[in-house]
């Protein structure tokens, strides 16, 4: 189940918003080719799949100058078939802060914007299983989530 959208509060100032809900589960059991039960995933939480996404921004848009700040949230995804080992939810911040020049002149089209990624520098696992999953226990590749970060782009359109 997805939800997002987005709303004008008034002329400069607009709000967009999303869940995401992810129940997936294993039908089965993973057994061999006698039948004999090797992993009991009957009901387990497929891995990787968090169950709760939630993303919002506010957005300042007014006379060339715009602002926006979101927030992205992950709930605990497991990394095991018998879901006994997870990372922990994260919530990670972006803001960023522009300006677009209007007029005649060189500088009509020009923007500048300034942005941050991972405002707070939350240190979170970014990626799970990249090397494949087990059934059971901490035996997995974790890779850390980027750090915070900052860029700044010129444009030009013409």
């Amino acid at each position: 189940m997805c939800i997002r959208d987005n709303y004008r509060i008034f002329a400069p100032l607009s709000l967009f918003a999303s869940y995401s809900y992810n129940h997936s589960t294993y039908a089965n059991d993973v057994r061999d080719s006698q039948g004999a039960l090797l992993v009991a995933t009957n009901g387990k939480t497929v891995v990787d799949s968090p169950e709760h996404m939630v993303k919002g921004e506010i957005v300042f848009e007014q006379s060339g100058f715009t602002g926006r700040v979101g927030a992205d949230y992950m709930s605990k995804r497991y990394f095991t078939y018998l879901d006994d080992e997870s990372v922990s939810p994260r919530v990670l911040v972006d803001a960023s802060i522009g300006y677009r020049f209007t007029g005649d002149g060189a500088l009509h089209g020009v923007a500048i914007e300034g942005n941050v990624t991972n405002l707070t520098d939350k240190k979170y696992i970014g990626t799970v299983g990249s090397n494949g999953f087990t059934a059971s226990g901490d035996n997995q590749t974790l890779l850390a989530g980027a750090p915070r970060q900052f860029f700044v782009s010129l444009k030009k359109g013409f």
